[in-house]
């Protein structure tokens, strides 16, 4: 039976609501976790950073090194202050967001509802990523994530009348994922190998992102 007939919503938004149910179902406890392993050295370093901005650019960081990360919990700090609760709902809200994009980018690849629904349900429940849930100092698992299954969106959107956006977006992506962690380096190759694969040989897309590899490189 197809998702579409079972589904109130749009499957999209049906994906995303039992996500979320599972999600509240899985880890719901997660919340009530404190700090752990550097989870106090990033806090540190946003608390230094709400009395001197100027401290982003600062070389002595307690976790310097993943800017992206820096900002994403600076920002957090900003509104919720030291809350470990606000904290990990965060680390909740990026996982579901994983889980949910993925099943946006399995079903743009042409795959069926339901194959899309089954990949976003078991990387939700899967045991492997709790440090990317359950530590704070690794939410850049879950950032870099998500620009890697952004930048297939946006290549998957590379020809047409938005060809330029998708490149600039993909640019964009790549380097906000090297400011979370240095895995977001294979945005690069995976980019390569998947429009030499649909051009069937060189392109102007493909010759229009050899220079995000030495971006890559030099961050």
């Amino acid at each position: 039976m197809r998702l579409s007939r079972i589904a109130p919503l749009h499957p999209k938004w049906f994906a995303l609501v039992l996500i979320c149910v599972l999600s509240w179902v899985y880890l719901g406890s997660v919340a009530n976790l404190q700090w752990s392993t550097h989870d106090r050295e990033y806090i540190r370093d946003s608390i230094a950073l709400a009395s001197d901005p100027s401290q982003f650019f600062a070389a002595d960081k307690l976790m310097p090194g993943r800017p992206t990360l820096e900002l994403v919990l600076w920002g957090w700090f900003a509104v919720w202050g030291d809350s470990a609760l606000a904290f990990h709902l965060l680390g909740i809200f990026l996982h579901v967001l994983c889980s949910w994009l993925l099943f946006v980018v399995v079903r743009s690849f042409g795959f069926t509802y339901g194959a899309a629904l089954l990949a976003s349900v078991f990387f939700l429940i899967h045991v492997g990523h709790f440090r990317a849930i359950h530590w704070v100092s690794a939410f850049c698992y879950s950032i870099v994530l998500l620009c890697a299954l952004a930048s297939m969106l946006f290549l998957r959107h590379c020809e047409g009348g938005k060809r330029h956006e998708a490149l600039a977006a993909l640019y964009a992506v790549g380097l906000l994922g090297m400011g979370a962690h240095v895995s977001a380096a294979f945005i690069w190759p995976l980019s390569l190998g998947w429009l030499w694969q649909q051009r069937g040989g060189w392109s102007r897309e493909l010759v229009q992102i050899i220079p995000l590899g030495l971006l890559l490189a030099a961050c």
